[in-house]
């Protein structure tokens, strides 16, 4: 028996300037946005405010955040898994913040206490793991690793 996924055709210009096809969502039949990172299996150090603003804003792909500080032993312990997400899931961005350099971004997202991963699409907050468990960041990321951009909206469109 052969199965066909529908597929619709998908733009990236912030990336690209070719059309991909990407399957539809199981649960909700929306296409997938693939677009491969630029830094394969790593995870990025936003140094500054803006910049973190302007990634976690991203309407390309599902974005993990990772708030550490570098006196934190549980996030220097959960490092390393950390980065192997990130190899195994180049579709998602995965950021990493240092709460003691970029204070107005652990202040923006709430953070209380380290490490957090929050998990942030289209600008929208969509889930958050406080601690240094493995099980249940793995967890946090194969739950929103294929979730579809338009179930959270564009809120330019609205406008």
């Amino acid at each position: 028996m052969r199965v066909q996924l529908q597929a619709r055709r998908l733009t990236n210009s912030a990336h690209c300037d070719r059309a991909e096809l990407s399957p539809p969502c199981a649960f909700c039949h929306q296409p997938f946005f693939l677009v491969r990172s630029e830094k394969k299996g790593m995870s990025t150090t936003i140094q500054d405010f803006e910049t973190f603003k302007a990634r976690v804003n991203s309407k390309e792909r599902v974005t993990i955040v990772k708030f550490t500080a570098s006196w934190c032993g549980p996030c220097k312990k959960i490092a390393p898994f950390y980065e192997s997400l990130a190899e195994e899931n180049p579709d998602i961005v995965f950021l990493t913040v240092d709460v003691d350099d970029n204070p107005e971004a652990s202040s923006f997202a709430k953070v209380r206490a380290m490490p957090t991963f929050q998990v942030y699409c289209n600008g929208n907050k969509m889930a958050e793991c406080v601690g240094g468990d493995r099980g249940r960041l793995q967890a946090l990321v194969a739950n929103n690793a294929r979730v579809p951009l338009q179930v959270y909206g564009d809120a330019t469109a609205a406008e």
